[in-house]
């Protein structure tokens, strides 16, 4: 990876490295690690997330890994400056707290996740929403290097989404902007856990195509993908995949409504943002550079001329490490501009 410079308005030959801590909470892991500002990974893990047990354990669970980062950090005499937070749901990024519950934990709204790691590193920590970090670490050292209006956008159990503008996180006015998975592509569609109707995540999210394909299955269909199972639950977005791959009628025809959700949804955020490009992360990006393409046509056909031959449409480049290189590239960026004021 090529170095990653936060000033660059600053002479970078032999300057000492800086290093910070970045978390990624999961639906169910905690990703962590030690990032340089050159962009280098120089350490890494992962943890259950203990999400099923409430707010106040994976408060520990994160705070846990901030300190064997720590641990790490004092044994190859390395210092570390900061730490970010990628957590889902709506977070107040400049007090580092929950402002609402999320499906995947319990007791989560109100949760002070800066304090809580704070408490146990005793160094500056800065939250915010894992997508919003996911997007930012693509900015930084991804597929959205150099890119002035970057859209991120993450296929997995749900569909979450970060924007970032002018090298700056976009969060709205109650820090609740690009909810990408709540566009609503459907009026009166399928009812949502955000009380909503319609939204993509109902039509792509991970955890519904596998309910369609079993709800079919359960109607009397028939598909290749049940060949070697012992049942439908253990059906998997990945199996979906490589049975529409197959050609498998029922299959395809979840991926196709993908496709065509999917590009429906991201029109409507090119209509309002106008972004250079998207970034397309998530477990369910690694369907593979065709069915990236296909979402990418898909968008192209539907946008406005002028946009069309500016717009790209990728597939994230740093895969699962882009959360904990975004969220510990932000709290460098961020503790570099405290400190200037």
């Amino acid at each position: 990876m090529a170095p990653i410079y936060l000033d660059d308005k600053i002479s970078k030959n032999d300057l000492p490295r800086r290093y910070a801590i970045g978390l990624d909470l999961g639906g169910t892991h905690l990703k962590y690690g030690i990032i340089s500002d050159r962009g280098e990974i120089v350490y890494k893990n992962f943890t259950p997330g203990r999400t099923s047990d409430g707010g106040k354990k994976v408060l520990n669970v994160m705070a846990e890994a901030a300190h064997e980062c720590m641990m790490f950090a004092k044994k190859e005499n390395i210092t570390i400056s900061a730490a970010g937070a990628g957590c889902p749901g709506t977070i107040d990024s400049e007090q580092g707290i929950s402002l609402g519950p999320t499906i995947h934990i319990t007791a989560w709204e109100g949760a002070e996740i800066a304090e809580a790691i704070n408490k146990k590193i005793h160094l500056p920590v800065f939250a915010d929403n894992d997508a919003n970090f996911m997007a930012f670490g693509e900015y930084i050292a991804g597929a959205g290097r150099q890119k002035q209006f970057v859209v991120g956008i993450t296929l997995g159990t749900g569909v979450g989404g970060g924007i970032v503008i002018d090298g700056n996180i976009h969060r709205g006015a109650v820090f609740n902007a690009a909810e990408l998975g709540h566009v609503v592509v459907e009026a009166e569609g399928r009812v949502c856990s955000c009380g909503n109707r319609g939204c993509i995540e109902r039509y792509v999210g991970a955890k519904y195509i596998v309910q369609d394909v079993v709800d079919a299955l359960s109607k009397g269909e028939e598909s290749i993908i049940t060949q070697g199972l012992k049942s439908t639950g253990d059906i998997t977005p990945i199996l979906i995949f490589a049975a529409a791959k197959h050609g498998d009628e029922l299959c395809g025809r979840i991926v196709d409504q993908m496709v065509k959700y999917l590009g429906a949804g991201l029109t409507s955020i090119v209509n309002v943002i106008n972004p250079d490009v998207i970034v397309i992360g998530g477990g369910m990006s690694d369907a593979g550079p065709v069915f990236i393409k296909r979402i990418g046509d898909e968008v192209l056909s539907r946008v406005m001329k002028p946009v069309r031959k500016q717009l790209q449409v990728v597939q994230a480049q740093l895969g699962n490490d882009a959360g904990i290189m975004g969220s510990a590239m932000y709290a460098m960026k961020q503790l570099t501009l405290d400190n200037a004021q």
